[in-house]
């Protein structure tokens, strides 16, 4: 007997095995090789250990104790993460008090993510084909997502028993990317005669713009054509409403009005696929992504390159500029890295509303740069910086694949990923204030692979985004992250636990 087991379960172990062997064997010599394995494993007959199974041995025993065994060792792995990440965080706050307010309950909504013990909802409702894009109504409690096989579904958050829309064909192919149109929410604005719009792209090659009114009854109000190839990003322009920016496989970045379909402007800043477009906040700059490995920094209304980013090993998935607020965060350590290298408070980067960007690729990496400033001549004219290269300030290795998407938090100090690890990793910006290092200070494993992540904007004025206070009145606490088994799970800060659908980090 072993001297590990008791004896009851080693009988039982013995059992198992014998019932796991005897799909080995073949038919003909069963009864033969499993009524010698139970005389030598059990001193037993055939006759007796079927008996026993059929009492005592659940169907499939072994395995299903070698799946929940693996299980429990993956939870232990998160568990022992989040204690070290959770253990840092202590250590630095406790060196930095005053910057160490995540969990400040005066600002419980400005810095809440999703923990491992996070209740959640996971959504089901395209069959099983990939999620490939989500978005969050800038002010109304309406998320959309889209699909591989080319379907939309409208979910009111407010109410997730069942879709309000479900739209199936809304494309002929996948569905790359997805954008409910910015708009600045006032007092008393009149939705009906402004109205918002969603964006679609697809492999189809069409652009459609949807009206939104009525989240129940969406309705195409124009498709866009020119690009030659599948379309795998957009952007509404943040201050030209009717202004809509895509990048396509076709290696363009196109300009749109909306409102009549016609193309703005085109360039080509890629030797390849272009997978992302991003937009600063004042409309003057767009970033793009590419299977080429590079990021370019662009001057939108004429196309004009201003800088490149050239540090991925692999295609770059997706490249965001990070608001300006970020700045805090991130001048000193750039000052410290690059010493006099750069003027790193330089009053252009204030007066065009850009200085750093973040991307994801396929090397497994998440990088953050510093932008490089255009050449602005006496007549205002943008050109190419006389040094166009874009400095690698940091460089997150913590995902073991893919990184698929990343998302700005609204407190703008927080970053989110999803990678083909099954991770969603959270990095929070202001430990850079104190080491020089940045771990994740979250990392939750998921069952699935997750494919993008959208966080809900808050409703508030720019101008007034800077009051910490204003901003967590404003908060819209969601997080969703799709999957490519087809389901989207879905977190908010005041949501009931969802029994029924287990995520791996709180029940196995």
């Amino acid at each position: 007997m072993s001297d590990i087991l008791t004896k009851k379960q080693d009988i039982e172990l013995r059992r198992a095995v014998i019932q796991y062997l005897r799909y080995f064997v073949p038919e003909f010599a069963q009864d033969t090789a499993v009524n010698t394995i139970s005389k030598l494993l059990l001193d037993a007959d055939l006759n007796k250990f079927d008996n026993e199974i059929q009492r005592m041995i659940p169907k499939q025993y072994l395995e299903k104790k070698w799946t929940a065994v693996l299980r429990l060792h993956r939870k232990v792995e998160d568990l022992e993460r989040e204690i070290s990440h959770q253990s840092k965080r202590v250590e630095i706050g406790h060196q930095s008090q005053p910057h160490s307010d995540i969990t400040t309950n005066s600002l419980d909504r400005i810095n809440w993510v999703p923990s491992l013990e996070e209740p959640f909802k996971k959504l089901s409702m395209h069959n099983g084909h990939p999620v490939t894009a989500i978005d969050i109504h800038p002010f109304q409690p309406i998320m959309a997502t889209a699909s591989q096989d080319g379907t939309i579904v409208i979910w009111d958050l407010l109410n997730l028993t069942e879709p309000q829309q479900i739209i199936r064909n809304a494309h002929t192919r996948s569905i790359n990317a997805i954008q409910f149109m910015n708009q600045e929410v006032v007092a008393g604005h009149n939705t009906k005669k402004n109205r918002l719009l969603l964006a679609t792209g697809s492999s189809d090659l069409l652009i459609k713009i949807w009206d939104t009114e009525d989240p129940a009854n969406l309705k195409v109000l124009r498709t866009l054509t020119g690009h030659e190839n599948i379309i795998s990003g957009l952007c509404f322009h943040p201050t030209e409403s009717s202004k809509l920016v895509s990048c396509s496989k076709d290696k363009t970045t196109k300009v749109w009005d909306t409102r009549t379909g016609s193309i703005v402007q085109s360039f080509v800043g890629h030797s390849d696929w272009v997978r992302s477009v991003d937009i600063n906040r004042t409309g003057e700059f767009t970033l793009t992504s590419s299977n080429d490995h590079s990021i370019r920094l662009s001057n939108l209304s004429t196309g004009t390159g201003i800088g490149i980013m050239i540090g991925h090993e692999q295609v770059v998935e997706k490249v965001k500029f990070l608001p300006m607020a970020c700045n805090k965060y991130l001048d000193q350590f750039a000052m410290e890295k690059f010493q006099n290298e750069f003027n790193i408070n330089d009053d252009n980067y204030n007066e065009l509303e850009y200085k750093y960007c973040i991307s994801g690729g396929r090397d497994s990496s998440i990088c953050i740069w510093l932008l490089p400033l255009p050449l602005i001549r006496s007549d205002g004219t943008m050109h190419p910086s006389t040094n166009p290269q874009g400095k690698l300030l940091l460089k997150l290795t913590d995902h073991k694949s893919w990184v698929k998407d990343i998302a700005i938090h609204p407190n703008r100090r927080f970053i989110i990923s999803v990678g083909d690890d099954r991770r969603i990793n959270i990095w929070d910006l202001g430990l850079l204030l104190d080491t020089n290092l940045l771990p994740p200070f979250r990392s939750l494993s998921t069952q699935g692979f997750p494919t993008t992540i959208c966080m809900a904007k808050p409703v508030i004025k720019d101008q007034e985004s800077e009051n910490s206070i204003l901003l967590n009145d404003a908060m819209r606490c969601y997080l969703a992250v799709g999957y490519s088994d087809g389901t989207v799970t879905l977190w908010n800060k005041n949501i009931q636990r969802d029994y029924t659908t287990p995520y791996r980090n709180i029940k196995d």
